[in-house]
């Protein structure tokens, strides 16, 4: 009988439950206006192609940002979306987008808040000009990989969302730095298949399937429970950080409340928008069955945004 995958699927587990019933989601009142406020603003500043700039939404990064911040306020959140919008349409590369942010940042961030912004953007330009080596252990690649997934930026924008002012403490707190690092490691399951068909052997599922010889399935399954261990490892530090009252101050407590948000949000996140499943998502959800994109020069949302307005253009 033949395999799933010889079939052309596999199968996800879902991404919400491997997060398990400790976390809350919560979700911007200020998503809707600030997320077409910032759809508008990238458009002015030349961030999308003219496949892109009718379809943008459906990506949903806005309410990304809008789950994953849901405390802040609306220019905090304009801005959060800007940057997200940025760092997903720019390659990263200067110009006038990216002095628009750093001048409205520079306005409303301490010194310490805008050296550790500019540490991780540099950390992910790196990481991202850099190629992985074949020898490197699943550790060494994790660690490569939360530099070159953007994370770790991202999260900075906890510190911003929440007005808090604790990078000497993060710094000194090795417990607030695991539990940073493990917020990092639980969600690279949904974007395996963009990234294969991109021949994009970064995954961590192409890296598990590679190393320890196993099936895509098998390396799916060996993924989600590097995922759950990723969730006992956050809430097994988190216990031992709130024991701890030395560490547990106000401020790295809400600290660590916005790496649940970020945890929970992205979770639901992923099935919002069609940045990985291409439009499937609510199938996925409901199901968990994804069918294996063809590996294509064209880059698979390229081509999917393509069909989605040729589509359009023949209603």
């Amino acid at each position: 009988m033949a395999s799933s995958e010889d079939r052309g699927s596999y199968h996800l587990p879902d991404l919400v439950a491997l997060c398990g019933d400790s976390f809350e989601l919560r979700t911007n009142p200020h998503c809707r206006a600030a997320t077409e406020a910032s759809l508008h603003w990238a458009s002015m500043h030349g961030l999308f192609d003219d496949n892109m700039k009718d379809f943008a939404p459906r990506f949903q990064w806005g309410l990304l940002a809008a789950l994953c911040f849901p405390t802040c306020d609306y220019p905090q959140l304009e801005l959060i979306m800007d940057c997200l919008l940025y760092a997903v349409n720019s390659e990263l590369l200067p110009g006038p987008a990216y002095e628009d942010i750093w001048t409205r940042l520079q306005r409303t961030t301490s010194s310490a808040w805008q050296d550790h912004f500019q540490l991780n953007l540099r950390a992910l330009r790196d990481a991202l000009l850099s190629d992985t080596t074949p020898d490197m252990n699943l550790d060494q690649w994790m660690e490569y990989k939360r530099k070159a997934s953007g994370f770790l930026l991202c999260l900075t924008f906890i510190d911003y969302a929440c007005d808090l002012d604790i990078q000497e403490q993060m710094q000194k707190s090795t417990l607030l730095q695991e539990l940073t690092r493990h917020t990092t490691d639980i969600l690279e399951l949904a974007s395996y298949n963009v990234r294969q068909a991109r021949d994009d052997d970064t995954s961590l599922v192409t890296i598990l399937s590679r190393r320890r010889n196993l099936s895509i399935q098998d390396a799916i399954n060996a993924a989600a429970e590097e995922a759950k261990s990723a969730v006992s490892s956050f809430l097994a530090a988190e216990a031992k950080f709130l024991q701890d009252g030395s560490e547990a101050n106000a401020s790295a407590r809400r600290y660590v409340q916005g790496l649940r948000d970020w945890i929970i949000g992205t979770a639901h996140w992923v099935y919002e928008t069609d940045v990985h499943f291409l439009g499937r998502g609510e199938d996925v959800k409901a199901l968990g069955w994804v069918f294996i994109l063809p590996k294509s020069d064209v880059d698979p949302i390229e081509r999917y945004i393509s069909e989605l307005k040729e589509s359009s253009n023949n209603t």
